[in-house]
């Protein structure tokens, strides 16, 4: 009866150990949770050159994966959103992820040579 009850007490110690050692995963400023559960569920790309340009299918997704080819800034918002050199600068190489937040077009500008913009919807 001693030994049951003080391997008791080593698992409920134990758990309680392991329980705090278990992180929430990170999530989107809506609650929802992004680590290892997103998703690419269409793409679409556009060019960017000196002229802000918006993209031509809506975005879907919850989080937006976007990759370009040269430096650019990019802007969220309706169908008639433009992007200026004053907006979000995304430099060419890097894969930044943003939350749609109801935004359904993006716009970009390149900041001097033309490139590419690549766009991916998650969920």
């Amino acid at each position: 009866m001693r030994k049951l009850i003080i391997l008791a007490v080593i698992l409920l110690f134990s758990s309680v150990a392991i329980a705090e050692l278990t992180l929430d995963p990170p999530k989107t400023q809506g609650g929802v949770t992004i680590q290892d559960q997103l998703y690419p569920f269409s793409s679409q790309s556009m060019t960017a050159d000196t002229t802000t340009s918006t993209c031509a299918t809506a975005l879907v997704g919850q989080v937006i994966r976007l990759y370009s080819t040269v430096d650019c800034f990019i802007d969220f918002g309706g169908v008639s959103v433009t992007a200026t050199t004053g907006d979000c600068f995304l430099p060419s190489g890097t894969v930044a992820t943003f939350a749609a937040k109801g935004d359904t077009y993006l716009a970009v500008i390149a900041s001097s040579t033309t490139g590419t913009l690549y766009i991916t919807d998650m969920y």
